[in-house]
């Protein structure tokens, strides 16, 4: 069990991406990130201590629960080859890229408010379909299947004030797809496409991004969560987070100010245009109602899913 520790790699975002101007608008900031690197396996070298890092109190509390010895170097006869979480299968390890990746613009970027944001921990732990799946997979390797996700947010980032209790928190939400087209992204926004039986007209089904955040309750389970594992990890370090985490989870009227993030991070399509937004970028979307904060990050990638994959075969491994 260990708190994320690792900084984004030095001048990453200007070696490896084309970052457009941010557009602030009010309560709303969108920033365009395009791939500029010509070596994915160099990205993912450069990206493999802050995913070590990020991963690291999942992979101690997954390897005691289900048997399998955190250190490859006590030999074969006690190392198992079903590791987390470079055992999961390929989708969900791209899901996984996403969420961390998420946490890794935060540390970077400038976001709307220009809050100093925090990630002591992620949550991944509270991924229990992947811990059951690789309880099964270390005793019977042949039942590999596609893994659901984790529910939930999927990362949490704070601001501490001077006592280190917790200012405001970010929610963010992280999509990781093959190829981002246009309707991709709207699908992600605002549900998939469904067929109206008396017009036949298709609409989208309102169960995206933008409405589970519109009917977010605060403060978000995340902040609990975090607060759980806090306890577990550093309670002396953190104990003026954890009890402010209190004060807002048993108030009955919490006042914790939010900002909510999407990343919508993938290959670009082929007929994308570059410098060109998919998420409409000088005004909020007429979709989101929230009352909070809203940032908005794509992120377009060049071989994109070879690099996530050379990612997740290294992690401590070498």
């Amino acid at each position: 069990m260990a708190l994320h520790t690792a900084q984004p790699p030095n001048n990453f975002l200007g070696e490896n991406f084309q970052q457009y101007e941010d557009v602030d608008v009010g309560r709303y900031r969108h920033v365009l990130l395009e791939a500029k690197y010509n070596d994915p396996a160099s990205l993912a070298a450069a990206l493999r201590p802050y995913f070590e890092s990020a991963h690291l109190d999942a992979r101690t509390i997954f390897h005691d629960e289900i048997g399998i010895n955190l250190h490859p170097d006590t030999g074969p006869a006690v190392a198992s080859s079903i590791t987390y979480p470079n055992s999961l299968e390929l989708s969900a390890r791209r899901g996984l890229f996403g969420e961390v990746f998420a946490g890794l613009l935060t540390q970077i970027c400038s976001y709307i408010g220009d809050h100093d944001w925090n990630i002591p921990v992620f949550l991944f732990r509270f991924h229990n379909a992947a811990s059951e799946y690789l309880y099964t997979l270390k005793r019977d390797p042949s039942q590999e299947r596609k893994l659901t996700g984790r529910t939930g947010d999927d990362f949490i980032a704070v601001t501490l004030d001077d006592e280190g209790g917790i200012q405001r928190v970010l929610a963010g939400e992280a999509k990781w797809r093959a190829t981002l087209t246009q309707s991709v992204v709207d699908d992600l926004l605002l549900g998939k496409k469904v067929k109206d039986q008396e017009t036949g007209k298709k609409y989208h089904n309102g169960k995206g991004i933008l409405s589970s955040f519109n009917t977010a309750v605060d403060p978000p389970l995340g902040l609990k969560q975090l607060q759980k594992i806090l306890q577990d990890v550093a309670p002396d370090d953190y104990a003026a987070a954890i009890y402010s985490i209190d004060q807002q989870v048993l108030a009955d009227d919490p006042n914790l100010p939010r900002t909510n993030l999407i990343v919508l991070a993938g290959n670009g399509g082929i007929t994308r245009e570059n410098g060109m937004p998919m998420v409409i970028a000088d005004s909020p979307p007429a979709e989101y109602t929230s009352p909070a904060d809203l940032q908005v990050v794509e992120v377009i990638f060049d071989q994109g899913e070879a690099m996530v994959d050379q990612l997740y075969d290294d992690l401590w491994k070498a």
